[in-house]
């Protein structure tokens, strides 16, 4: 779950795994769809080839879904909120996301953990393509890697340190 823009996301139930569901704007338990007015709740169904089952949100730019099979987000041109008549889906990248984890926000851009567990993926906005990008950031390091459960970020609280990005390892069946 997440907030964005007045509004409390949820990704996913069990009945409903590729489904987003937004809150009335301001009214954050208010899930029922009314007249379709700019500021009622919103339920948008990913619609892809397969089930693409969501396994975190994040707030940024736009509205980011990680799911198990791909990246999408809520693109939001000129500044619009989103509302019931204007959401859409716009499907970034294949790479998947590992469930349980939440992605962290870092700098301009999202980690997250992909879905086989190997490797670290920064999804950041590429001005170019007009879309999202998911850059390989553990390419020298996937080997320390090893069944990931959890990872948080903690930013610098001033210049002279870096921020601390810390990924808790399962146990090593090897």
């Amino acid at each position: 779950a997440t907030f964005h823009e007045g509004r409390l996301y949820f990704g996913g139930s069990a009945s409903l795994p590729s489904s987003l569901f937004g809150s009335k704007v301001g009214d954050f338990f208010n899930f029922k769809a009314a007249e379709g007015l700019d500021d009622d709740a919103i339920k948008i169904t990913l619609s892809t080839d397969s089930v693409n089952t969501v396994t975190g949100l994040r707030s940024g730019r736009d509205l980011q879904i990680f799911t198990t099979g791909a990246e999408f987000f809520i693109p939001q041109g000129d500044l619009d909120p989103i509302t019931p008549a204007n959401v859409v889906a716009k499907s970034s990248t294949k790479r998947g996301a590992k469930p349980f984890i939440k992605p962290q926000a870092a700098e301009g851009g999202t980690l997250f953990i992909q879905r086989s567990g190997k490797a670290i993926r920064e999804l950041l906005f590429s001005d170019v393509e007009l879309s999202y990008v998911a850059n390989n950031i553990s390419l020298l390091a996937s080997h320390l890697l090893v069944d990931p459960q959890k990872m948080a970020l903690r930013s610098a609280t001033d210049t002279t340190e870096g921020d601390l990005f810390l990924i808790v390892n399962g146990e090593d069946t090897l």
